[in-house]
């Protein structure tokens, strides 16, 4: 949490909710065992939630009691990507009504509540725990207690589940990651009264003294009450403080996550290639993608892309009634054809493939009439699958996060969006939008010509490098570009020339024999190619990278060896030029545009940077 969110935070230090501690092995051998509670607290001074103990006396006394201040447990709303409440009907009265109630469908065709496989009809799970507020019955006033003998959990069992992802820390154990779901009892973090409300010193976050993120779920079974209204609002609270994004209301009006009952879930399109990299996408969606997002009330849709070309037509055809027969399907009828919607009736669209898969989607969106209300409005996000993922790491290296598939879903799930930047890219009698790098040359030379050693993986590239740095060639061009300098404000487009016109004057040439041209709007091309390390996903430029004779062999080897660390900038014979638009005219035959990692129309091109066009998952709020 940003410390403007902490203090805006609204946490109910009223509520009376109380969780029942497990109990310790202890216990076992008492004739009669008395449970012990806790209740969760939020401590503004470190940003973190904590799980607190209750007094014997129960009610009595307060969180400022000193017997009721010792931290059982705490962690950090930023790694918890869900939470909700899970009733168990011990009865068929409630659970038919609610599940009679839930099966009727809204405008929008939503659910609120959700049946989990395998856990029977008695089961019911909330993601926004004000679904079940006209179904539960009230909590009664103080005349109505008299006399009454049954509350609601005589007739219902609620657990408060808390799903929570950190960082691993440099000495963690084994055991502290092995188990997802994890009680007060088993967590190592103990605190004195002394220490809950001191202030915790404050360091800026050093990414090498973390690791990957791991599953540490918190469950909690909700101590006995007439109604779930305080555990209600523990749920609230705790989306509130992860800052998990926005939902989206029947009118398609955005709110905050502590906003009142909305209609309907978060909607993501999930597109995934089976044929990408090493062809884990579905493995991938099953055991990670698809239990994350249910676990931050996602409803996803998958749809696998079939051959070249299948998710650009999805992006480009698809609308109301076109149905696919590659859609997951609800039902288990080997014929029936889903229908998937369009692309605008979703909050997100998920790509589950590589960086060759998101181009073609773009190349779609571009396609469409509404291109700029589908980047407007609809969330887009990557889960790295192929042979480079140049712009998954790219993302995942600007939020200072580890490089692998989970990180890359924690991100989305967060569902907090920022605007990034395109491109515009033209050819003769034809465009296309780019968003990662455009490489003529050695490089263009090296990702193309090595597709024939495809099955080796990402080892194709550094082989095919190291043939091409023997077989050294270089390439007669013009480079012209608008320096970024010259721009005042890098957030509007820029008005290009004609392909076949000259340049503008404020325009600058450079004329010569090129050994590597490549233009960047992403740190990393490759998730092993550091290539630009000043780029950023929004600063409204591209940053050129150019080689020029003369060069030897032994210079090139030592500048690419430094490449994965980004240290080659520093190498004498590496020019780096940043520019909003550019044009690069080739003066011979026998060179290759690559654009994305894409092969398109060799010849002339020129660019300019689309600034902030597409909401992408970033973790960051806009």
């Amino acid at each position: 949490c940003t410390m403007a969110s902490r203090s805006a935070l609204q946490w109910p230090e009223s509520s009376k909710a109380k969780f029942i501690l497990p109990p310790s092995p202890a216990s076992d051998c008492e004739d009669k065992y008395e449970p012990s509670y806790c209740r969760i607290t939020f401590h503004k001074q470190s940003g973190v939630i904590r799980v607190v103990s209750v007094p014997l006396e129960g009610d009595n006394c307060d969180d400022d009691c000193p017997q009721a201040t010792e931290v059982l447990d705490e962690f950090d709303p930023a790694d918890v990507i869900g939470s909700e409440l899970e009733i168990k009907f011990t009865g068929n009265t409630l659970a038919d009504e609610l599940n009679e109630r839930l099966t009727l469908e809204n405008d929008d065709g939503g659910k609120n509540g959700q049946e989990k496989e395998g856990e029977g009809d008695n089961t019911v799970r909330f993601q926004d725990t004000e679904d079940c507020a006209g179904i539960l019955p009230p909590r009664p006033t103080e005349e109505e207690l008299t006399g009454v003998h049954q509350s609601l959990n005589d007739q219902a069992t609620a657990f408060l589940n808390i799903y929570c992802y950190p960082r691993r820390r440099k000495g963690d154990g084994f055991f502290s990651w092995c188990n997802p779901f994890t009680s007060p009892s088993q967590s190592s973090t103990k605190k004195s009264a002394l220490d809950l409300d001191s202030p915790e010193p404050t360091e800026d976050i050093d990414p090498s003294e973390f690791g990957h993120r791991f599953a540490h779920h918190r469950r909690y079974e909700v101590a006995p009450c007439f109604d779930f209204a305080d555990a209600r609002a523990i749920v609230r609270a705790i989306r509130q403080a992860a800052n998990l994004g926005q939902f989206v209301d029947a009118h398609g009006e955005a709110h905050d996550a502590d906003a009142v009952a909305l209609s309907r879930p978060r909607r993501y399109l999930v597109i995934a290639n089976p044929y990408s990299g090493d062809k884990q996408a579905k493995y991938l969606y099953s055991s990670t993608v698809k239990p994350m997002l249910e676990q931050a009330g996602v409803e996803p849709k998958l749809v696998l892309t079939e051959y070249a070309g299948h998710a650009k037509e999805l992006m480009s055809k698809v609308s109301k009634g076109s149905t696919s027969k590659n859609v997951e399907k609800k039902h288990d009828t080997p014929d029936e054809e889903a229908d998937i919607g369009d692309v605008l009736e979703y909050d997100g669209v998920v790509v589950l493939g590589g960086d060759g898969t998101l181009f073609e989607i773009l190349q779609g969106v571009r396609e469409r009439l509404d291109s700029a209300e589908v980047l407007g409005k609809v969330k887009f996000g990557i889960i790295g699958c192929g042979t480079s993922n140049g712009l998954a790491k790219s993302v995942l290296h600007q939020c200072m996060e580890k490089y692998d598939p989970l990180e890359s879903t924690f991100l989305i799930c967060k569902g907090q969006s920022s605007p990034i930047d395109l491109s515009r890219y033209e050819v003769q009698d034809k465009v296309y939008t780019g968003f990662l790098t455009f490489a003529w040359g050695f490089i263009a030379d090296v990702d193309l010509d090595s597709e024939c050693i495809r099955f080796l993986g990402s080892t194709r590239t550094d082989l095919w490098a190291v043939y091409r740095i023997f077989a050294k060639r270089s390439y007669s061009g013009r480079f012209s570009y608008l320096p970024g300098s010259k721009v005042a404000d890098k957030a509007k487009p820029i008005n290009m020339p004609a392909l076949n016109d000259p340049v503008p004057d404020e325009w600058e040439t450079i004329e010569g024999d090129f050994i590597l041209f490549w233009a960047s709007q992403v740190s990393h091309a490759a998730f092993n190619t550091f290539q630009s390390p000043l780029s950023q996903l929004q600063d409204g430029l591209f940053r050129v990278m150019i080689v020029r004779k003369p060069i030897s062999r032994a210079e090139m080897i030592k500048m690419f060896l430094n490449i994965e660390s980004g240290g080659h900038v520093t190498h004498d014979r590496c020019e780096q030029y940043d520019c909003a638009a550019f044009r690069l005219c080739p003066l011979e035959d026998g060179s290759h545009n690559d654009l994305d990692g894409e092969k398109i129309e060799s010849g002339p091109i020129q660019a300019r940077v689309l600034p902030a066009s597409m909401l992408f998952f970033s973790g960051a709020a806009s």
